[in-house]
């Protein structure tokens, strides 16, 4: 297992999730991924999650490893992906495992990030575009998105990033009927959505996590969960 540093220094070492996929554990022991398995869990919560069987368009708050990108490019059965990400801290690429074409990308855009601020890439059926920065100044407004990703580190980790501020930011990015999936499950963070204007339902969980949420600007994309908005909002 590889041993390096994120663009700020701090020490990352590779390690193998229940799965069989590699993640990361930070000095401090925060993880990028669940230990119980990090491609089960992007595939679980964000790709199936979200997906409503259209042309995928993407707002990833959180791109790391570039797993739930590589996830979401390798099911994309014959669709269209726009994929706009945001990450603070870019770690080396040289500890991104897997192998094929996205996680080369991937490496590509990790490696771009340690020296400029913005990547692109595109060809007949894919454009991505990550942004080294915080979320508020990503420059990303209005993009009409079908799903986003929230996947930062935890609310005690990164509490900005579990914000009112931060939520808002996300739904002016979301198109009608657009679905935000994240594995974040404390109430605080449901409230915070709920006081967007977004609708929130809890999802069943994956691994050793019981819950998980997703988040709506139409409650109908959220039929197949329990929703919890008016709870949240006494």
């Amino acid at each position: 297992m590889k041993q390096g540093t994120t663009k700020s220094g701090v020490a990352v070492r590779q390690f193998e999730t229940d799965d069989g996929s590699v993640s990361l554990v930070r000095d401090d022991g925060v993880t990028y991924r669940s230990t119980s398995g990090a491609h089960e869990e992007s595939l679980h919560i964000f790709v199936d999650g979200t997906d409503r069987g259209t042309d995928r368009r993407v707002l990833e708050l959180g791109f790391g490893l570039g797993t739930n990108f590589a996830s979401t490019l390798q099911n994309l059965a014959g669709r269209s992906l726009s994929y706009f990400a945001v990450e603070h801290d870019p770690i080396d690429p040289e500890l991104v495992g897997g192998e094929g074409k996205a996680f080369d990308i991937v490496r590509e855009a990790l490696g771009a990030l340690q020296e400029h601020e913005r990547f692109e890439y595109s060809d007949d059926n894919l454009r991505l575009v990550v942004v080294r920065a915080d979320f508020s100044e990503s420059g990303f407004e209005s993009l009409g998105v079908n799903a986003v990703y929230h996947d930062p580190f935890s609310v005690d980790v990164n509490p900005e990033c579990w914000s009112v501020d931060c939520f808002k930011w996300e739904l002016k990015n979301m198109a009608p009927g657009a679905v935000l999936a994240t594995y974040g499950a404390a109430t605080r963070v449901r409230r915070a959505m709920a006081e967007t204007g977004l609708e929130v339902a809890v999802g069943p969980g994956i691994g050793r996590k019981r819950e998980i949420t997703f988040a709506s600007n139409d409650v109908a994309q959220l039929a197949d969960f329990k929703v919890i908005t008016h709870k949240l909002l006494r």
